[in-house]
C-alpha cells in the first residue's frame, strides 16, 4: 500500500439486541444452541458474557430477556442507520448488520477532520436510534486497527482516532484474542506471544513457515499492515448482472425472489471463471428513475448462498421501509425508502480475486451434490419464503427431542457448517442418552408399561430402578425384553419450580427385535423414540 488509505469503522457488538428495540442497559442476550452467543452491556454489568450456557445465564439473572438469533430483522433495522449515513458518503462498505466502514480521505476534509466528521457522524447516529453510547467508531490505517479503535471506543464512549502511521503502536499492547482466530490465539498465548506486538516482531518468513498463509495475514494485521483497498484489486473485467422486473413490483416476495436467481447466476459465472468476489454491490431501480445501492463485504469472498442472503436482506430492507423516512430526510439520503415500484434490480461484484482454494477434508467437503441443494434450498426460498425451508440444526440436549431443532435455511451456512458447533462439541450433557441415536422420534409420547419379573409395574426409586426390567407392554401386546442399558436420571431447571424437571430414561431390547427409549416421569412410563 503506497499510501495509508485512513478507514473509519462503526459498529455496535449486541445490534442484534438493539435491533430487537431492546436498550442497552435492560439484560439482555441473544442465546444460540442453548448458549449465549451476544449480550448487551445490562448483561455484562451482571456477569452475563457469551459462551455462557443459558441456565448459568438465567441463574445469575433471573430477569434476562432472552432473544432468538433473527439476521433478516438485524439487516433490516440496520438500514435506517446507514440511511443516516448517507449524508456523510456514498461509499459505505457493510461488513455485517450492525458493522459498517467508509474512508475518510475526502468526507474528513469537508466535514472539517477527522475529529469534527467523527463527532457529526456519532451525533447522527444517536439520533437515528435514540440511545446514547451505543455505537463504537474507530479510524486508524487499515480495518483491523480501526475496527480494535472502534471496541475500546465504546468502553470510552468518545470516537478513538489512531493517528496515521501509528497503527502498529497503537496494536502492541493489544492481546492476540483480537486476531479473531481462537485457535491460533491459543496457540500463540501458549508460545508465550501475548500480545500482538510480540506476534509481529517475528520474521514473516517464520510465521509463514510455522503458521501458514492465515498466520501471514494475521501476522500484517498484527503489525498494523493490512490493506483495505476501495478500489476493485483485481484487473478481471467486472460482471454485472441485472433483471427488468415486469411489471414493477413493490413487494420484497417478488423482487428477493428474482434477486436469489440474479445471485445464483453471478456465483455460477465466478465458480467457473475460478474467482472469488469480496465485495458486491446491490442496485435497485425504480419506476420514476431512483436509484439505490449499497455495497457489501466479506473477506474470504462470498459463497453463493451468502450472496443471495445479502440480495435478500437488502431487497427487504428497502422495500419495507429499512431507511425510515426520518434518517432520509435528516440526512438527504438518496437511499430512503422507494417512493414507486422497484423496476429493476442487478448485483455487481465490485471486488473480484482469485479464488483461494477450498482445503477439503478427509472424507469429502464442498462435493457438488452439496451445491447443488444449497442452490435448490435458495430457490425454494425464493418461491415460498425464508421462513418456509429449514434445515437441523444441533443445539444440544439430554433426550433425543432435545439435541436439534429446525431452523430456517437461510441463517446457517449450508456448505461450511459442522454437524456440532465447535462451542458445543465437549459440552457435558449429564443425564444424556449415548450414542446411537434412535430412527425415530415420537412427537406425542405414548403411555407404556414396564413391568419386572413378577409383572408387576417397576418403579424408580430416586435415580435406581427398583428391579429387572422384563416385559414391555404397548397398547395389547406384551414383548418380553431380552436386554436393557441405564438408567439415565435428568434433573433440570431444578431452581424453577415451573419448568423444572425430573424423569429417568432407559434403553430396552425387546423380543420383537426393535429396541425403545423409555422414561419414567411423574410416576409413569413413556415411549419416546424406538431404534433400528
Amino acid at each position: 500500500m503506497t499510501e495509508s488509505q485512513r478507514v473509519l469503522v462503526l459498529g455496535c457488538p449486541w445490534w442484534p439486541l438493539l435491533a430487537a428495540g431492546i436498550a442497552r442497559d435492560v439484560p439482555a442476550v441473544v442465546i444460540e444452541a442453548n448458549r449465549v452467543t451476544v449480550g448487551n452491556p445490562g448483561a455484562a454489568a451482571l456477569g452475563v458474557l457469551p459462551g455462557l450456557r443459558r441456565r448459568e445465564a438465567e441463574s445469575r439473572c433471573p430477569t434476562l430477556v432472552t432473544v432468538k438469533p433473527d439476521p433478516a430483522r438485524e439487516a433490516r433495522e440496520f438500514e435506517k442507520i446507514l440511511g443516516a449515513l448517507d449524508g456523510f458518503t456514498p461509499f459505505i462498505e457493510i461488513l455485517h448488520p450492525g458493522t459498517c466502514l467508509f474512508a475518510t480521505k475526502a468526507c474528513a476534509r469537508y466535514f472539517g477532520g477527522e475529529e469534527s466528521l467523527a463527532a457529526q457522524v456519532l451525533a447522527a447516529i444517536t439520533a437515528t436510534v435514540r440511545q446514547e453510547r451505543c455505537f463504537g467508531l474507530g479510524i486508524a490505517d487499515g480495518l483491523f486497527a480501526a475496527s480494535v479503535a472502534a471496541r475500546h471506543s465504546l468502553r470510552s464512549a468518545e470516537p478513538v482516532i489512531v493517528g496515521a502511521g501509528e497503527s502498529a503502536k497503537f496494536l502492541a499492547p493489544q492481546p492476540v484474542a483480537l486476531l479473531g482466530r481462537p485457535d491460533l490465539a491459543d496457540l500463540l498465548r501458549r508460545l508465550g506471544l501475548k500480545t500482538l506486538g510480540s506476534f509481529a516482531a517475528l520474521p514473516a518468513s517464520d510465521v509463514l513457515g510455522r503458521f501458514g498463509y492465515d498466520g501471514v495475514e494475521a501476522h500484517r494485521q498484527a503489525a498494523g499492515a493490512d490493506e483495505h483497498q476501495f478500489v476493485p484489486r483485481s484487473t478481471h473485467q467486472l460482471m454485472e448482472l441485472s433483471e427488468e422486473l415486469d411489471p414493477p413490483t413493490d413487494r420484497s416476495d417478488i423482487a428477493v425472489f428474482a434477486g436469489k436467481g440474479l445471485a445464483d447466476r453471478l456465483a455460477g459465472q465466478l465458480e467457473a471463471q475460478g474467482l472469488a468476489c469480496n465485495k458486491v454491490v446491490i442496485e435497485a431501480t425504480t419506476e420514476d428513475g431512483q436509484t439505490f445501492s449499497r455495497t457489501w463485504r466479506l473477506d474470504g469472498g462470498f459463497s453463493p448462498g451468502a450472496i443471495a442472503q445479502r440480495m435478500r436482506w437488502q431487497l427487504d430492507g428497502w422495500l419495507t421501509g429499512g431507511s425510515g423516512s426520518e434518517a432520509g430526510a435528516a440526512t438527504g439520503s438518496s437511499n430512503a425508502q422507494p417512493g414507486s415500484a422497484l423496476a429493476k434490480i442487478a448485483i455487481v461484484p465490485e471486488e473480484v480475486t482469485a479464488h483461494p482454494g477450498v482445503q477439503l477434508s478427509f472424507w469429502g467437503g464442498q462435493t457438488e451434490p452439496a451445491r447443488r441443494a444449497a442452490r435448490g434450498i435458495a430457490r425454494l426460498q425464493g418461491l415460498l419464503g425464508p421462513e418456509a425451508v429449514v434445515v437441523p440444526e444441533y443445539k444440544g440436549g439430554r433426550g433425543p427431542d432435545d439435541r436439534f431443532r429446525l431452523v430456517p435455511a437461510d441463517s446457517v451456512d449450508l456448505l461450511n457448517r459442522s454437524a456440532t458447533p465447535d462451542f458445543l462439541a465437549g459440552a457435558p450433557w449429564p443425564g444424556n442418552v449415548p450414542a446411537p441415536s434412535p430412527a425415530l422420534v415420537f412427537s406425542n409420547r405414548r403411555r407404556v408399561g414396564v413391568l419386572d419379573g413378577n409383572g408387576k409395574a417397576l418403579a424408580v426409586d430416586g435415580d435406581r430402578l427398583t428391579a429387572i426390567p422384563s416385559a414391555v407392554t404397548l397398547g395389547a401386546r406384551r414383548l418380553q425384553v431380552t436386554g436393557w442399558a441405564g438408567p439415565w436420571p435428568v434433573n433440570e431447571r431444578w431452581w424453577d419450580p415451573k419448568a423444572s424437571r425430573r424423569l429417568v430414561r432407559m434403553q430396552v431390547a425387546c423380543a420383537d427385535n426393535n429396541a425403545y427409549l423409555v422414561a419414567f416421569e411423574k410416576g409413569s412410563w413413556w415411549l419416546e423414540a424406538a431404534y433400528d
